[in-house]
């Protein structure tokens, strides 16, 4: 005899989102205003998405590589260009295979200039986490519109 059983798990994910905008906007703001500070903004900023990932429970492997990426920050600051580059381009693979198309050329992107432009290091993270911030909470906005249809 066969039976077909089907489970499906719906998580609201609002919540993660908004928190995540808010704070890739955030971050975004204080790395162009105090570039000088970047090390401390950058690895508090993966630190608290490290807890963000773990406390959702969206993914070990990603919530581990941002405390590891947020620890060597921390330990080597001069290595934070090719530091902050390999992590946006394991999260922009992550994204291509999960089917976010853009988020993840647009991270690979950022990923690739920010290891061709180190000196500009600051402001080429700050421009990203704003980008990234707007389009989750773009995301989010509509998210929010289409369940209320």
């Amino acid at each position: 005899m066969y039976r077909q059983i089907q489970i499906t798990v719906h998580r609201r994910s609002g919540q993660r989102k908004l928190f995540n905008a808010l704070l890739a906007l955030a971050t975004g703001v204080l790395a162009l205003i105090w570039p000088n500070l970047i090390y401390y903004i950058v690895g508090g900023y993966l630190i608290a998405l490290s807890l963000i990932l773990l406390y959702f429970k969206v993914s070990n492997f990603l919530s581990a590589l941002a405390a590891l990426t947020a620890v060597l920050i921390f330990l080597l600051p001069e290595l934070i260009p090719y530091t902050f580059a390999f992590f946006l381009g394991v999260f922009g693979l992550t994204f291509l295979m999960m089917q976010l198309t853009i988020l993840g050329f647009v991270t690979l992107l950022f990923a690739l200039l920010i290891v061709m432009n180190p000196g500009s290091v600051a402001y080429m993270i700050g421009a990203f986490l704003l980008l990234y911030g707007f389009i989750h909470l773009v995301n989010l906005v509509q998210e929010s519109r289409q369940n209320s249809f």
